[in-house]
């Protein structure tokens, strides 16, 4: 857990992110502490705090885990379960190569990658 402070908030995030030198879209947030104005700006006075974590596969899995906490197992058992970037990845090298068997079974080429047809576009009627 890496904190970060600041004037507000938002300017503990953004300083967070200055940072780590990560966007906002790739950064997982959660606000520790807002920030306390004090008594007439003086006493008491405490920054905000905010932890910000890169979004990697470990806090996408941690993310997955605490989301089923809780649910019921018949409800879970409905869904098809979350995938790591690296099964999704797998799925979609799988993807990828049946659509290049599938094309080579039509004819596709790298220039016409919908095979041959009957008629052309350029054809005189």
């Amino acid at each position: 857990m890496v904190l970060f402070t600041g004037a507000s908030v938002e300017e503990a995030i953004q300083n967070g992110l200055r940072e780590l030198d990560i966007p906002r879209m790739k950064a997982h947030i959660k606000a520790i502490s807002r920030e306390k104005k004090g008594f007439l700006g003086l006493f008491g006075k405490k920054l905000a705090q905010v932890d910000v974590e890169p979004i990697n596969e470990t806090t996408v899995v941690k993310a997955n885990q605490k989301a089923v906490k809780g649910v019921p197992e018949a409800i879970n058992a409905q869904n098809e379960p979350v995938k790591s970037v690296s099964e999704a990845t797998v799925d979609l090298g799988h993807v990828v190569a049946a659509i290049k068997k599938i094309g080579t079974r039509i004819g596709a080429s790298a220039t016409n990658p919908f095979g041959s047809f009957p008629y052309s576009a350029t054809s005189s009627s």
